[in-house]
This record gives structure tokens, sequence and C-alpha cells, in this order.
């Protein structure tokens, strides 16, 4: 499937820049530590997540917690929330436009109300899940995945730049078929925190995720004899398509199919659980985008309408043992 979205991607990564603004991303806070290979989350015993409310949709992430110190003294912990990883060959798909200067990502964090400075910090992972952040920079490879050499203008030109850097990586072994780049990029944004003893402390996070796009024209025809490059297997694995979703999708006007994007959006919500004890009390709501969106999601847990276009759960003592993906796609009257 990685070789197929390879193509469409870059296939779609001009029009997408044209037509697109900046996509999302997400994560639950962690306690980290910052070592060589990258960031470390680690099991925190003494503080925990009392309630988290999260909000998801293509156009923002906002997640606002309540941390309480269940000991008699304060821990001073390095706290890390890390964004979904990125296969290298879909930055342009999935994050059109070109970031700010200062910042991957607008990134907004609030301690107790007062803003916090999160430090942005990049790493390259292999595809067999090894940190190669090192490597990258020994070999001068560049970091942030919108750096030139990695910009398609480049890559797939002529420089001798491109080039050497393309032998380079063939060597490493991090050099696919059509010049895919076998690597993803995690972001995480890292700060240092002073949760008082036996108190409760808020904190906020809001930020404009990094989602993918995708046409819906490559799904199979219904008449056709096979699958072609496994898209329709790639929606029923990674979003749980049904079959009379895929019967609607398929019954949209062709020329609906081949002009408009499906939106995907990933949440790492698993790292919630590597505080002491399960959430107290946590709600999501995800905006789909409109109220006759087709939305779809692998969650194991039910969501329940909660207005139009919105969908919720809410439990009591959750422990989250799967991160969150869906895609949304809202036909073209309801844009």
């Amino acid at each position: 499937m990685a070789t197929f979205l390879t193509r469409l991607f870059r296939a779609a990564a001009f029009l997408l820049a044209a037509s697109m603004g900046p996509a999302p991303a997400l994560a639950n806070d962690g306690a980290a530590s910052i070592v060589a290979g990258g960031i470390v989350l680690e099991k925190n015993e003494e503080v925990r997540i009392a309630r988290e409310d999260l909000f998801l949709s293509t156009e923002q992430i906002k997640v606002s917690y309540e941390f309480e110190n269940v000991t008699d003294k304060d821990v001073a912990l390095t706290v890390a929330f890390p964004l979904p990883d990125i296969f290298a060959d879909d930055i342009g798909s999935q994050w059109p436009d070109e970031p700010e200067p200062e910042h991957l990502v607008e990134f907004v964090t609030l301690f107790n109300g007062k803003p916090v400075e999160a430090r942005e910090v990049v790493e390259i992972i292999s595809l067999d899940g090894e940190k190669i952040t090192g490597l990258f920079r020994q070999e001068g490879f560049p970091l942030s995945p919108h750096a030139a050499l990695w910009k398609p203008s480049i890559w797939f030109g002529e420089s001798e730049e491109a080039a050497r850097a393309k032998a380079r990586l063939a060597e490493l072994g991090l050099l696919g078929n059509f010049e895919s780049r076998k690597w993803k990029t995690r972001i995480s944004y890292v700060w240092e925190a002073v949760f008082p003893a036996g108190e409760t402390v808020e904190v906020t996070h809001s930020y404009k995720p990094i989602a993918g796009a995708f046409h819906l024209s490559f799904m199979a025809d219904p008449a056709a004899a096979q699958d072609i490059d496994g898209f329709d297997s790639w929606l029923r694995k990674n979003h749980c398509v049904g079959d009379e979703m895929f019967a609607a999708l398929r019954a949209l006007p062709q020329e609906e199919r081949y002009s408009n994007f499906a939106r995907e959006v990933g949440y790492v919500l698993k790292t919630g659980a590597n505080w002491a004890g399960p959430i107290g009390a946590f709600h999501l709501t995800i905006d789909t985008g409109a109220p006759d969106a087709f939305f779809s999601t692998c969650w194991p847990h039910g969501l329940e309408e909660a207005g139009p276009g919105r969908l919720a759960f809410s439990a009591e003592d959750f422990t989250p043992r799967h991160d969150l993906i869906f895609m949304t796609y809202s036909p073209l009257d309801e844009q």
C-alpha cells in the first residue's frame, strides 16, 4: 500500500498544494526523556490524568487535560507530545502548504492558562521503527521534511545534489522503487513542567493537524476483477470502510470522485496510558466536516451523534489502548 500511496501522492502533490490549506496530526501527552536516539516516552506513577477533553477535526485539534499530582512532593517532568509519523513520500499530500520558518506546526500550549514555549523536536524513523536521526545528521541530510532537497522539483530533477543523495540513500537501504524514500518523520513538542504536590493543574494544546488527503477515484470499479494497487483493501484495513459505504462512495458522480478529496486524521492516544492509573474522565468529540459526511474508523469504541456532523465518546477510568485514525469525505454539495 505504501507504494500505491507514493505514486498517488506524488501525482497529486502539486494539485494539493494549490487547492488545500495546511493539514492535521495528533497525540496524547507523555512523560519523556531526551536521549541520543531521540525521545523516549516513560511510565509515570506520580501524576495522573484526572480529566481529558479531546476535539478532533481536519482543521483543528484541541485537547484539555487536568493533571493531578497524587504524591506529597512536587514532581518535575519533561513532557512530550508526539504527532503521528508521516511517511517521507506523503509529505506533499498531507502537508501541502509551507510551514512558518520558526515552527513546522503552530503548536500552542497553556499550563494553568499561561503560555509555554515547547521545543520542536524532529526525528527520522526507518520503516522498521529504528531511530536514524543521528545517521541523517552524520550524512548531512536535512531533517526538515520541507527542506529544498526533498521538494519534488529538486528530488525528481537532474541536480547533482539530488543524484548524490539518492546514491547514498540507496547504499543505506533507504531508497525504494520509483525513487521512494523509505523513512518517516516524527515531530514532537517537548517542555519542562512542575506538577505541585497534591494539586491539579490544567494543560491545553491546540494546533492545525497534518491531515492526509486522497482521491476516491482510485477505488476499484464494481465490475473490476481486481483491486487496483490495493486501494480498496487499504480503505478496509485502515478505516474499516464496509460494503454499504463502499457502494455509496462508488455511486458518487465520477467527476466528483476525481476532483474532491477524502481526508484522513490520526491521533496518538495510547501514550495517555503512560500516566498513573487510567484517565479519570475521558471525552472525545469528532467533527466530521459536514452533517452528511461519509465517516469511518477502526477505533473499537462506540461513537454517538452529538449534533450535526459531530460524534462523541465518553468514559470513566479509561485506559487508551488504541491510537485513533479516521477518514471523512464530504460530498461536493456539502463543501
